[in-house]
């Protein structure tokens, strides 16, 4: 068993005295244990530098400028790529083509891509033949199959239109 007990006269840092053979602890001040000769002596004026165990340095590494002009280069075109997207995807937003955020980013982007220009290509093709497509709903399907109608009905016409041009000049068709 071990039993404490504190100094009541000093109210400075405790270190503590263990007694082997009873097991008492004494607790004192450093004040206490420090020798007669170097009590009310100031320690502070002995340190003169304060120790550092760690450093950080930061230093940058030298650079060639074939290693700059590496550098600049894939800069320029990370950013060229990314203009391109911010333009891909700002059509898909007008032509109202649904996507997930960051589809750039995987595996579906290029096939995404075509799909926004093949989109672009039909609504070409639908405002030559004087169709007249909301662009709020996004299916190129039924786009392409009323461009396909629009195309019958002007082979349609023309066929009508030669036939009556042969039958007109006495020719049978």
């Amino acid at each position: 068993m071990t039993y404490y007990i504190k100094n009541p006269l000093k109210s400075k840092a405790l270190t503590s005295i263990a007694c082997g053979v009873c097991g008492i602890m004494i607790l004192n001040t450093c004040e206490e244990l420090m020798p007669e000769n170097s009590k009310g002596i100031d320690t502070s004026s002995n340190i003169s530098e304060v120790p550092l165990f760690h450093k950080v340095e930061i230093s940058l590494p030298e650079i060639s400028a074939e290693t700059r002009s590496a550098l600049a280069n894939i800069s320029n075109l990370v950013s060229s790529r990314d203009l391109y997207a911010k333009e891909v995807l700002s059509d898909a937003d007008r032509l109202g083509i649904p996507y997930s955020n960051g589809i750039q980013h995987t595996d579906h982007w290029t096939k995404f891509v075509d799909e926004v220009y093949n989109y672009q290509t039909l609504l070409e093709e639908a405002n030559s033949h004087n169709i007249d497509w909301n662009l709020s709903e996004y299916d190129p399907q039924a786009l392409a199959t009323l461009i396909e109608e629009a195309e019958n009905d002007v082979w349609k016409t023309e066929k009508a239109a030669m036939r009556d041009y042969y039958s007109s000049l006495g020719a049978e068709v």
